[in-house]
Formats: structure tokens, sequence, C-alpha cells
């Protein structure tokens, strides 16, 4: 599709999606922070994808599924969004986020979401994937803690906030170190980055 005609096509699709949300009362009571939704009714479904454009103004976000259909689908300044269990501005969407989305329809049809669970920001997957870079150290207190899937935020003394990671098979100290840690803890890990706020640990430091 010619890119004239794709903006065409977008706007046609955000003029009819703006010309009359009804908005039903919304609650978020039944949300499972792990990624799956509970049981809706039959107006309710999950859609999940990649983000291939926002539009703030509009309050539009276009997805892309994996079978490769493309959905504009409405939000609000009441739908939330969620990431490892901490709540974002959905105007932060950006392109190559991974969402699934609690789609419903609005008394004229249109499509719109009340939640959105931020599987994966396009940052991160540009890192998992970037070549690694440079080893060094990293301390600070501990933000955040994702045991499942082994990462942790740490804010250093001085400095931006870096999401570390544990490798694939860690010794069996630094795993009992990492499930030891809790929110507020000071730590010193030595590793690799792989970009500049994400880093690979290799080994938890005494001291």
């Amino acid at each position: 599709m010619k890119p004239s005609r794709r903006i065409g096509s977008r706007l046609a699709v955000a003029l009819v999606l703006a010309a009359g949300w009804g908005y039903p009362a919304i609650g978020y009571s039944n949300h499972t922070p792990s990624g799956a939704f509970s049981p809706w009714d039959e107006r309710q479904q999950e859609l999940t994808g990649e983000v291939e454009w926002v539009d703030t103004r509009l309050q539009l976000v276009e997805v892309r599924t994996r079978d490769g259909h493309v959905r504009a689908v409405g939000y609000d300044t009441r739908t939330r969004m969620l990431y490892r269990l901490r709540d974002y501005p959905v105007n932060g969407l950006k392109p190559g986020d991974i969402v699934a989305m609690r789609v419903q329809r609005d008394t004229y049809g249109h499509p719109y979401t009340d939640l959105i669970d931020l599987r994966e920001f396009a940052e991160e997957r540009r890192a998992a994937n970037a070549p690694i870079s440079r080893r060094g150290l990293v301390e600070g207190t501990v933000e955040w803690l994702d045991y499942e899937r082994g990462l942790f935020e740490v804010t250093p003394d001085h400095g931006r906030k870096i999401v570390v990671s544990l490798p694939y098979n860690p010794r069996r100290a630094d795993a009992d170190r990492f499930r030891d840690l809790r929110a507020g803890d000071y730590v010193k890990v030595e590793g690799r980055f792989v970009s500049r706020d994400r880093f690979e640990l290799n080994a938890f430091v005494r001291g």
C-alpha cells in the first residue's frame, strides 16, 4: 500500500471511531497481572500483537497481530496500562511494543480497550537481540523484581535506572541470592551491558 493511501486509510478509521465514543463504566478488579485476563462476557475479547502506530490526539492504537491483521482500537483517560504490576501512561506506547488488550465494543459498535497488558517494550526487544558490548559493574537500590523472569531493576546512586537480568543457567549461589532479594536492598553485581540501561548479570559481588 502506498504511504498516502495508508495515511488516508488510517484517517478514515480514526474519524469513524472518533465519531461518538460511548464508554460504559469500567472496572479493573478482574485483571490478572501475569498477562492472562479473567473471563468476560461475549462482547469482550483479547487482542495481542505489536503496536504499529499510536495517535495520542485521537486516542487510537493500531496493533498488528501474529496472523498479520491490523486492528485500530480506541482508548481514553480511564484506560489502564500495566507493565510488571506497575501502572504506565497509555500515551507512552510506542511502535514495536508488544501488548495484550482487553477489547470491548461501545454502544456504537466501536472497539475500545479499558485495560492494556504491556508485555514487552520495543527497547527491550532490541536490547535482547543486540550484541554484548562491554563488561561492567552495577550497584544501587533494588526498585522491583520479577522472580519468574529473572529480572530486577536497580537505581544507581548516580545515573539512570538499569534492568538487570540473570543468565539462563545462573550459579546456584547467584540464584539463591536473587531469590532472597527484596525491593529496597542495596546490591552490587558484575556482568555485561547489552544496552545503555540493560545489564546481564554474571555474579553478585559481596560487600
